[in-house]
């Protein structure tokens, strides 16, 4: 029996996202072309522009592909702030965080950076800010500078000989994730166990991270 269409054009999506990873491997990000990457995946252009209008719109879904599902980087990360573990697998964390250092290395750093600080504020603001107000300058900063700071834990953890990711790192991950939580209740001047509350409430939600579906709008008005 042919499998359904849907389910076709759901493993050539991934089939080429899998190969653009493979091919950043070896090539810088500015040098990726659709053609190695339909080659690489074993499909052809046609196909390949059915799914993506470019090389940038593959690398923003390779990057919410990381960084926005539920169970990635960022959910784990945003459930140690709630006190709460939902702990993916070791071997999945490795890949995610191996994959956003690629990118980084290969030359899409500071692409990586405004998608986190991005997805980070959105999030911070759906909770601090449910009446549509903004967030102080203060958390503003705090949430580039934790942004930063997470992304420089994890490429170093990435390239450690100590083994990967060490209990450690993760414990001090949980203490900085509290600890953020306390500073930006304090500089918005909100309740922390309110906050609390609606931020479990939008993890809970299913589909990518609270924020994500507003980024990739984001991300689409600033590329047109």
């Amino acid at each position: 029996m042919a499998r359904p269409k849907k389910d076709i054009e759901l493993c050539a999506e991934r089939r080429i996202l899998d190969a653009f990873w493979h091919v950043l491997e070896s090539t810088p990000l500015r040098c990726v072309s659709v053609r190695t990457v339909a080659q690489t995946a074993e499909v052809n252009r046609g196909t390949f522009y059915y799914h993506f209008k470019s090389v940038d719109a593959l690398v923003d879904r390779a990057i919410e592909s990381e960084l926005l599902e539920r169970h990635s980087i960022v959910h784990e990360v945003l459930l140690m702030t709630t006190g709460e573990i939902d702990r993916m697998p070791l071997d999945s964390m490795q890949r995610h965080i191996e994959r956003t250092v690629l990118l980084v290395r290969q030359g899409g750093g500071e692409h990586v950076m405004n998608v986190v600080f991005d997805i980070f504020r959105n999030i911070w603001r759906a909770v601090l800010c449910p009446n549509g107000e903004a967030l102080s300058p203060q958390v503003e900063m705090l949430i580039r500078y934790n942004a930063h700071g997470i992304l420089g834990l994890y490429s170093s953890l990435a390239q450690s000989e100590d083994g990967f990711p060490s209990e450690e790192a993760l414990e001090f991950q949980r203490w900085n994730a509290r600890r953020t939580l306390g500073d930006m209740c304090a500089l918005q001047g909100m309740e922390q166990g309110v906050v609390l509350d609606r931020l479990l409430a939008a993890l809970s939600m299913e589909g990518p991270v609270a924020g994500g579906r507003e980024l990739k709008s984001e991300c689409a008005t600033q590329r047109g």
